[in-house]
């Protein structure tokens, strides 16, 4: 009877373990079932998919898991969307940047501490005879020289710098340091094509120089003759004579006046007829050659080259607008002792101008005698 009693308590037993067993299985296959819905959902979070959720289960352990991690998932969502909001502006911005950058007439290199191109503008590449990104990774100096070969190029402030693929421009250069924390030497090159500047001044300094030879120094040279005139250095002259003289004495002073003021308005320190750093001479000579008297006036500037000489004896001679001072006073001459008298120019570049003022001697004496007579 115990036996039995035994048999039946252990087959019990087994039932009841069998049941725990059974029950307990079906629990675990549901916990790692949701173990598998949470590890797809997070992965696919990991890949970027930021629209898988879970679904809600009944069960308020899982449930609150599953809240959390899809309150997580829509966190991370507002975040991709105002990352990708920040990028569309950044974008914007760097494009609005850069053609910004491309529309300046200057060129921006950047290079490293060994001078190669990193980034470079259209510009540098249009001027440089590069296509697009060829440019990158070759050396700045294949494009540039200076005339000094140990210059620094970090180191540079408006220095004219030689293209070769644009031999006829004028172009100056200034580098600046870049400045980013990652402990690489960049710098900033900015190349300005500068021939408009320097042609305009170039213009200037003709215009003044031209003032200077082509105006003020005739003016000059008449006054000087008008002195000897007025003084009787080449003969007796009558009252109405010396009136007349005087009043060109007075004309010939304005006109000096006039240019002297354009002179001083370009703030150039005119130093006689050349225009020059160092201080000029001009030499006043005067020669008896009997019948007639030849004035000199003689510099040591610049000089003219024969193109510009060859222009000047075409103005003396035919009026052309170049050179309206040398006309003036030439037409003068030749107005009151006749056309065998007159202005000649000679000149030599980087030696000096010379321009030589023929008037009468015996004419203005007879003249004199002739208006004394008849008084």
């Amino acid at each position: 009877m115990l036996s039995y009693i035994i048999n039946i308590a252990i087959i019990i037993v087994f039932v009841l373990l069998f049941l725990i067993t059974r029950r307990m299985n079906k629990r675990w296959s549901k916990i790692n079932d949701y173990l598998g819905t949470v590890t797809n959902t997070v992965n696919s979070i990991r890949y970027g998919d930021l629209t898988t959720k879970m679904e809600k289960l009944e069960h308020p352990t899982y449930q609150n898991v599953t809240d959390s991690i899809n309150r997580m998932v829509e966190t991370l969502n507002d975040r991709e969307k105002m990352i990708i909001e920040y990028q569309a502006e950044l974008m914007r911005q760097n494009k609005l940047l850069e053609s910004v950058i491309n529309s300046l007439s200057d060129g921006i290199l950047i290079v490293n501490e060994h001078l190669v191109i990193l980034r470079a503008t259209p510009k540098v590449t249009e001027w440089f005879g590069v296509k697009g990104t060829n440019i990158i990774g070759k050396n700045v100096t294949e494009f540039l020289h200076f005339e000094d070969k140990n210059i620094n190029l970090i180191r540079l402030n408006s220095k004219d710098v030689f293209i070769t693929h644009m031999p006829t421009r004028n172009f100056v250069m200034s580098s600046i340091k870049l400045t980013i924390d990652d402990n690489k030497k960049r710098y900033v090159l900015i190349i300005k094509d500068v021939t408009n500047e320097r042609e305009i001044e170039t213009l200037k300094e003709d215009f003044v120089a031209t003032l200077t030879h082509d105006l003020k120094v005739p003016i000059v040279a008449e006054s000087n003759i008008l002195n000897f005139l007025i003084n009787g250095k080449f003969g007796e002259i009558n009252e109405k004579q010396q009136v007349a003289l005087k009043n060109m004495q007075i004309s010939n002073s304005e006109l000096l006046n006039l240019v002297q003021i354009v002179l001083e308005t370009y703030k150039i320190k005119d130093s006689g007829i050349k225009l020059q750093r160092e201080k000029g001479n001009i030499r006043v000579d005067a020669v008896d050659m009997e019948d007639r008297i030849e004035l000199t006036v003689k510099d040591n500037g610049a000089g003219m080259t024969e193109e510009r000489l060859e222009e000047m004896r075409d103005t003396i001679a035919h009026g052309q607008k170049v050179g309206f001072g040398l006309r003036t006073v030439h037409e003068r001459i030749q107005l009151l002792f006749g056309e065998s008298y007159g202005l000649t120019i000679s000149s030599t570049e980087g030696v000096g101008t010379t321009i030589t003022a023929v008037i009468p001697k015996i004419e203005i004496a007879n003249k004199g005698s002739r208006e004394s007579n008849r008084e």
